[in-house]
């Protein structure tokens, strides 16, 4: 079973549980982000573990993104932004500008060609092609 790193921000306990089901239909195990400054979690392993780390963008993004995305990225996942709800171009975390795989529209077939190895590429929440991108090296934990 594939496993998917869901980094959830703020988005609503609603939609969140209607994004999970949708994973969950296709066969994915979700793994929900529980990070924050407060509690202090190791998520390297947790992320080392995932097929996918997704971020979504809502709106609302919070600091803690930051660390999950810069998290993923030294253990060699690009993390890919998906526009949920109101998220837009303006709304994408700067590091997932820098050091991200893509942003994609919340888009089922697309995330299962990501998880089979298909680059994700840039996108508006409109699916189309835009100039953000963050071709980054990569290193391992």
């Amino acid at each position: 079973m594939k496993k998917i790193y869901l980094s959830k921000n703020s988005i609503s306990d609603a939609e969140l549980q209607k994004i999970v089901k949708d994973f969950e239909d296709r066969g994915y195990e979700v793994i929900l982000s529980s990070y924050n400054k407060e509690n202090g979690e190791d998520i390297e392993n947790v992320v080392k573990d995932c097929d996918l780390v997704l971020i979504l963008i809502d709106g609302n993004c919070d600091e803690d993104v930051d660390f999950e995305i810069e998290t993923s990225v030294l253990c060699g996942k690009g993390p890919v932004g998906i526009y949920v709800g109101d998220g837009g171009e303006e709304d994408i975390p700067e590091s997932l500008k820098k050091m991200g795989s893509g942003v994609i529209p919340f888009d089922l077939d697309k995330i299962d060609k990501i998880i089979q190895g298909d680059d994700s590429g840039w996108y508006t929440p409109e699916g189309k092609n835009t100039t953000v991108n963050g071709d980054g090296e990569r290193s391992e934990c």
